[in-house]
């Protein structure tokens, strides 16, 4: 008995989303810490584990297949029984006696029709005993094949149910875990756009550093400049400074010097007061001595007329000629002679 069987794929494998999985999570184990390897670590344990009870799913699927292939022939061969009990049960009915051939025609026909009639009831009841064990053995077969067809249907039945509850539970954790890998992922992506934000800080960081150590660096030989510039200047004001303390002392020297040569060549205030009351007098003695000469010169020649000494003023002429150079604490002395460099 030939039975058509059909093959069916029920699972095709993505390896297009396995090979995305597995470029996403290189590429993830290649942007991340130690730590974050680990944690990737894991989560291939698990997807391992994922894939393991993935492939366990697909058995279960292909036995579950072959067990509705078996069940699909023990229907066929249910359905080729019923009919060959069909067609026994339509042949039921006795066939015609056939006389034999080798005996002429004509002759013994009363022996025929004697003989004929005896071996029709026991052929008829041969047949009949015949079908009838032929039908409660096909009874007895056909209540066997549906003790094993429940049996194999109960047992199949819970190994679907089986099959059924851990591709359930497979399908519960790998959506748990593929619920876990997306926060990861999630929380990934953070990471990584935390890290590119940081770098980006560090780079802008690095640069403001870096011109910031340029400017500095360029202030500094401009302070460099200006210092060696002022040493100069310092060093020549130094010099300008010690130059003119040589100047100081050498005209400290010349005060001292003059000082000493005033208090020489000079006179005190009250001597000159003195000196000045003594002038007057003189004065105007000889003033008056004049007068008395011009008036007997008068009467003596009225022709020529008398010339006039000039007023005594209060104070004399020797008063205003008196150096801006020397102190007006002192005067020189009568009969001294005033250097040439004071007049």
């Amino acid at each position: 008995m030939k039975v058509q069987v059909t093959a069916t794929v029920n699972v095709v494998p993505d390896y297009k989303r396995l090979v995305d999985e597995l470029q996403v999570r290189q590429n993830t184990l290649d942007a991340v810490d130690p730590p974050e390897i680990r944690k990737h670590a894991k989560l291939d344990a698990q997807g391992d584990r994922l894939n393991e009870m993935d492939m366990e799913l697909q058995t279960s699927k292909q036995c579950q297949a072959v067990l509705q292939n078996q069940l699909e022939e023990a229907r066929l061969e249910t359905s080729q029984v019923k009919f060959e009990l069909q067609a026994m049960a339509k042949c039921k009915h006795p066939l015609p006696a056939t006389p034999p051939s080798d005996q002429p025609h004509g002759c013994g026909a009363d022996d025929d029709d004697q003989q004929g009639q005896p071996a029709t009831t026991t052929t008829q009841e041969d047949a009949t005993n015949a079908t009838a064990m032929f039908e409660a053995k096909v009874q007895e077969l056909v209540q066997e094949h549906h003790r094993e067809l429940a049996q194999l249907k109960t047992r199949y039945d819970q190994q679907l149910h089986t099959h059924k509850h851990v591709a359930n539970r497979a399908n519960q954790e790998w959506h748990n875990v593929e619920h876990e890998l997306s926060a990861e992922r999630t929380a990934h992506l953070a990471t990584i756009a935390e890290v590119r934000d940081a770098k980006e800080k560090l780079w802008a960081t690095e640069r403001h550093t870096t011109d910031r150590v340029a400017e500095l660096s360029q202030d500094k030989k401009d302070l460099e400049v200006q210092v060696a510039t002022t040493f100069k200047l310092v060093r020549a004001a130094e010099a300008s400074e010690k130059l003119l303390t040589d100047k100081l002392h050498a005209l400290e020297a010349g005060k001292a010097q003059l000082e000493a040569s005033i208090d020489t060549n000079f006179v005190s205030r009250a001597q000159v007061s003195e000196m000045e009351s003594l002038y007057a007098d003189a004065i105007a003695k000889l003033q008056h001595r004049v007068e008395s000469l011009e008036t007997s010169k008068k009467t003596t020649s009225a022709a020529v007329p008398a010339r006039l000494l000039p007023p005594v003023r209060d104070h004399p002429t020797a008063k205003c000629a008196v150096d801006g150079l020397i102190p007006k604490k002192a005067v020189p002395r009568i009969g001294r002679v005033v250097p040439a460099g004071r007049r």
